[in-house]
């Protein structure tokens, strides 16, 4: 018998994703960083964060749905280590740290890898527990 695939529930993606892009809004990622973290090419989107946020919504996809559950975590711990200070919180993803290979925390977010949006959490998870 064939396995079903789970649906998603298209008022809490769409929730979801608006959420997600405040958030991201937060931590100062330009449209483009955005896309590119939902593991987009820049190329599909203009101009338009409405739109943006509006084709996320239609593609109703596992991938974008893991992607701000991510994000979900990732801010939850970074205001677990600076509050709700958005400007503390910008600071220290553009900083570069030794744990991750000189790299600043905000590259792993905006690489578009799955991979590396997971070690982004990662690394967080080591510091907050």
């Amino acid at each position: 018998m064939p396995t079903k695939k789970p649906k998603l529930n298209v008022a809490a993606y769409a929730e979801g994703i608006r959420i997600a892009l405040a958030m991201l809004d937060d931590l100062g990622l330009t449209l483009l960083e955005k896309v590119r973290l939902f593991g987009l090419d820049g190329r599909m989107v203009g101009e338009d964060v409405a739109a943006f946020e509006r084709q996320l919504t239609l593609m109703r996809s596992f991938d974008i749905e893991a992607r701000y559950e991510l994000v979900f975590d990732i801010k939850s711990r970074l205001e677990g280590l600076f509050g709700v200070d958005s400007e503390e919180q910008r600071h220290w993803i553009e900083k570069t740290h030794h744990q991750l290979d000189g790299r600043t925390f905000k590259s792993l977010l905006v690489s578009g890898q799955m991979a590396e949006l997971e070690r982004a959490e990662g690394f967080l998870y080591q510091i907050t527990g």
